[in-house]
């Protein structure tokens, strides 16, 4: 699903595995680009399990999420229902749009407009 590297000329210094993992992590925990860092800096583990060399800066997840296409995420929501068997009567579906961005919601506020386009990713449970 995910190359290694985002390019062969990149630095190399963070797979593309390791920046996916902290922002599942990131929007699991509900905290911002920030926080996650701050909380990696406090784990040996989660340096270690992720093969992280050194601590990235919260822009660098920021710029990974602005460059993943949303069909990875499509691609990861068909292997989860592929992978598991569902025997459900109800359904629930949760249409949640976020923004990547915190300077976005930013300027949304200073400015006074609507923003106009965000991810948006729909979740059924059963």
């Amino acid at each position: 699903m995910l190359n290694k590297y985002s390019s062969d000329f990149s630095k190399h210094n963070f797979t593309q595995l390791a920046l996916f993992t902290l922002l599942v992590m990131k929007f699991y925990t509900r905290i911002t680009h920030g926080q996650i860092i701050d909380l990696l800096e406090l784990s040996d583990k989660i340096q270690k399990y992720l093969h992280l060399k050194k601590i990235l800066h919260y822009i660098t997840l920021q710029k990974f999420f602005q460059r993943l296409p949303t069909s990875i995420l499509h691609e990861l929501n068909d292997e989860i229902l592929n992978d598991n068997k569902i025997n459900g009567k109800i359904i629930v579906l949760d249409g949640s749009g976020f923004i990547n961005d915190y300077k976005d919601k930013y300027y949304t506020i200073i400015r006074h407009k609507q923003r106009k386009n965000h991810v948006k990713n729909h979740i059924s449970l059963m």
